[in-house]
């Protein structure tokens, strides 16, 4: 006579606790082990998910190169103003030094002297501009950004 079932032990593998598993199994035990809730469930990114990810970063970063060289003129604008402002109190004078800086720094032509605001706030002049920038990212989708800033 065969000694119970029970009685043997057997190594039922890693997570199962030394837990027999109940009845019989129609199918190996690796098959029964993938289906099992005491198993986490995957993580991670799926290859479609990592391309379209990818695909979004890469739409960014080239949207982002192509906006960084108006920022940089915005700022070469506003250096030109913040320049202006302490040289002279007549308006026509600050417009004319204006483009003669426009002359020599090719950076700031998207506005011209008549283009500047210049108005007296108490003692002090305040220099104001105001421009639109179209930046095109994708032949029919473009970017327009308004800038504007004044003198401190």
């Amino acid at each position: 006579m065969k000694p119970p079932r029970a009685a043997q032990p057997q190594p039922w593998g890693r997570g199962q606790g030394g837990a027999r598993p109940r009845g019989p199994s129609v199918f190996p035990r690796s098959f029964s082990r993938s289906f099992s809730p005491s198993l986490r469930p995957q993580r991670g990114l799926s290859l479609i998910t990592l391309l379209l990810w990818a695909v979004l970063l890469v739409a960014l970063v080239l949207a982002a190169l192509r906006v960084l060289p108006s920022v940089n003129q915005y700022y070469a604008v506003r250096r030109a103003v913040e320049k202006l402002v302490g040289t002279s109190l007549n308006p026509a004078d600050i417009r004319a030094d204006f483009d003669k800086q426009r002359a020599a720094n090719p950076e700031i032509s998207v506005l011209r002297g008549d283009d500047l605001d210049i108005r007296r706030d108490g003692d002090h002049l305040v220099i104001r501009f105001a421009y639109d920038k179209q930046i095109e990212l994708v032949h029919p989708v473009y970017l327009l950004i308004k800038y504007h800033g004044r003198s401190r």
